[in-house]
């Protein structure tokens, strides 16, 4: 019991002692050593040192930390100083003690801003002397390079006197020298740029190792990973405009070679591609595979991708990038070898672009896209004998349709499509990416009703068309227009005629059929000349004019040939008597029925009828001003004249209840 006690008593001791010496290190004042310390850091780094307070720590071994370190840059590489450190921790080498020296094993940088600096195209970095020196076959043992760690920082990069506007944020660096002399990196960062708001514009990792042979390049093997980042994030780091598509993209590469051509191999993943108002598909996405070379010194990147195996892929990729420090020049190519239709539908879907269910897209896309920096988005495609079935199994086709991306605008067309049954029409659609603006341009000189309406609401997804959402039935020819911004509602133009029409009038017990009829279709109003047709078999002529944005009441001049009274009261019967059945008013299930048409109807018309009679009575001639406001109409002015007699008068119609309420007052 006594031996133990004995050797108990001086290890605890021990322990304590040591302790104390821990805890009480970093209240030593130790700024009398500060020019020891400068000079120690002089030679480490082979720079001018200024430091500020000084104290020693025995955390991590015998070390001082110096606060406010500012390391001057070598001569001829600007006036900057290398560095700025917040915090700088330096290590001490017990070994040297005993020759009298300070010399430091690690320097671990916190919160640094350090300049990368070349000082001209051909001249060396401003690391290349302090990474030349730890790379010596036979190092000065007198000033060993330590292991410089950065802990933090803003790594910034200079050519000449301009600065970069990349740089690197919340850097963490790791650099030293291993037993076989070569020299490990271990690197992770945020890249940035100055003209964005601070923020880390995705994340790198990179570890790896550098090593020289006299009379050689430099060899780097290295890999390097960039962690799922946003492209919108991707897109400003290399200043490409916003387009509106989102996503994510990931990669990892494998650089190895002399510096001055490097080889790279690597994959992209790109994932949950979808437009910046849409949710995407979780999970979604595709991988490229890539090979090329890195210059180093020369700032020369040339890539492009791969297909695994034996296999062609019918989408190809390249990048060239040159000056990406100073200047950045770059150029992005997209190559289409009879790429499937269906696989771009897949991908306009994701993009925002809305099919039927079920609705099937086949041929080829050809041609090429590229991106550069001073051009934007450019490209010349193909789409080769597409066709585009709907659900209900209608089949569209065109031989082949031009793609033209320019000045930041995607035209397409102008094509001829083929619908069922031969008929043909002529399609130019244009998009603005900028503005984001839609024009489509559809003509034809024989179209049916039904396949425009298809095209439209189905195909094009730009609504209905207005008037032609009204017709059962019938064939145009002429011109019609779309157009639409942003997120607006868009609306659709035109000049043409409309023949062999069936047109659906709210109030009416049957279609109006229309034989023929000039349409002029504005922005504001819709133009209806030279109007024939048929309602029963009352033949009517005129013109009609309405305005469906602006509230206007409807304007109209009919001339109708022959009119029979009871025939005008049946095909009017809808509108003039709203009779219910024994429940609907035994339970008032509807109130008094009123539709929202007759709310709305709005109608200030001129009526000439050559002839009107009820039964074998003929009235002759009448024309009169109707004023037709919801639920009340207005036969103002009504002139009656049958050889030699004559009338006048007017009619009042309420049409508020389930049976009109009619009001008559005249004078032969």
């Amino acid at each position: 019991m006594k031996s133990r006690k004995g050797w108990r008593r001086p290890v605890l001791a021990g322990i304590a002692i040591a302790a104390t010496l821990v805890l009480i290190a970093p209240l030593i004042n130790a700024n009398g050593l500060r020019a020891q310390i400068e000079n120690a850091l002089e030679s480490a780094l082979n720079r001018h040192v200024t430091v500020g307070r000084v104290r020693f720590t025995l955390w991590t071994g015998p070390a001082v930390t110096v606060n406010d370190v500012l390391i001057d840059e070598a001569p001829g590489m600007g006036i900057e100083p290398f560095a700025h450190v917040e915090t700088l921790q330096a290590r001490i080498r017990l070994a040297s003690l005993w020759h009298g020296r300070w010399l430091f094993s690690n320097l671990t940088l916190s919160e640094p801003s350090v300049n990368f600096v070349k000082s001209s195209p051909n001249g060396a970095w401003n690391v290349q002397p302090l990474l030349n020196r730890a790379r010596l076959v036979n190092p000065d043992p007198r000033a060993p390079v330590p292991q410089i760690q950065i802990r933090d920082g803003r790594l910034n990069f200079k050519f000449g006197n301009t600065k970069s506007v990349f740089y690197i944020d919340s850097a963490n660096l790791d650099v030293y020298l291993n037993a076989d002399g070569k020299l490990i990196v271990r690197f992770e960062g945020e890249p940035a740029r100055t003209d964005h708001a601070a923020q880390g514009l995705g994340h790198l990792v990179a570890r790896g190792s550098l090593s020289s042979t006299p009379g050689s390049d430099d060899q780097l093997s290295m890999s390097v990973q960039l962690e799922r980042t946003s492209l919108q994030e991707l897109a400003r780091l290399f200043d490409i405009q916003d387009i509106g598509v989102r996503g994510f993209a990931a990669s990892n590469l494998k650089l190895d070679g002399p510096l001055s051509k490097l080889a790279i191999s690597g994959d992209l993943r790109i994932e949950e591609i979808h437009r910046w108002d849409l949710l995407p598909n979780r999970g979604e996405g595709w991988t490229l595979n890539y090979a090329g070379f890195l210059d180093v010194p020369a700032q020369k990147l040339d890539i492009e991708t791969r297909s695994p195996g034996q296999h062609t892929s019918p989408v190809n990729g390249k990048l060239i990038a040159s000056d990406y420090l100073t200047s950045p020049q770059w150029q992005a190519t997209l190559t289409l070898d009879d790429l499937p239709a269906a696989d771009l539908m897949d991908t306009a879907r994701r993009v925002g672009a809305v099919f039927p269910n079920g609705a099937k897209l086949d041929g080829s896309l050809n041609g090429q896209i590229e991106y550069s920096r001073g051009n934007g988005l450019t490209g010349d495609l193909v789409v080769n004998r597409a066709s585009f079935q709907l659900p209900q199994g209608s089949v569209t086709e065109f031989a082949s349709a031009p793609v033209e991306i320019r000045n930041n605008a995607v035209k397409i067309g102008p094509a001829d499509i083929t619908f069922e049954g031969g008929q043909s029409a002529q399609i130019e659609a244009s998009y603005a990416l900028d503005a984001r603006k839609l024009y489509i341009d559809l003509e034809t000189k024989l179209l049916s009703v039904a396949h425009t309406k298809a095209l439209a609401m189905r195909m094009l997804n730009t609504g209905s068309v207005a008037l032609l959402d009204r017709c059962t039935q019938g064939v145009w020819r002429g011109k019609l227009s779309f157009e639409q911004t942003d997120e607006g509602p868009g609306h659709w133009t035109g000049d043409f005629d409309l023949q062999n029409a069936h047109l659906d009038v709210p109030g009416f017990a049957a279609p109006l059929r229309v034989s023929s009829v000039s349409v002029l279709m504005q922005a504001e109003q819709v133009v209806l000349s030279r109007l024939h047709g048929r309602a029963g078999t009352i033949a009517f002529d005129g013109d009609y004019r309405y305005y469906p944005r602006m509230g206007r009441p409807d304007r109209a001049r009919l001339f109708l040939s022959d009119v029979d009274l009871p025939e005008l009261e049946q095909i009017l019967a809808p509108a003039l008597s709203r009779q219910q059945g024994f429940l609907a008013r035994a339970f008032r299930l509807s109130g008094n029925g009123m539709p929202e048409w007759l709310r709305t109807r709005n109608i200030d018309a001129f009526f000439q009828a050559k002839n009107v009679h009820f039964g074998d009575a003929s009235l002759g001639s009448v024309r009169t001003r109707l004023v037709w406001a919801g639920s009340n109409i207005e036969l103002s002015g009504l002139q009656t004249k049958r050889d030699r007699m004559e009338g006048v008068g007017s009619v009042s119609v309420d049409l508020a209840d389930v049976l009109p309420r009619y009001l008559v007052s005249g004078r032969l």
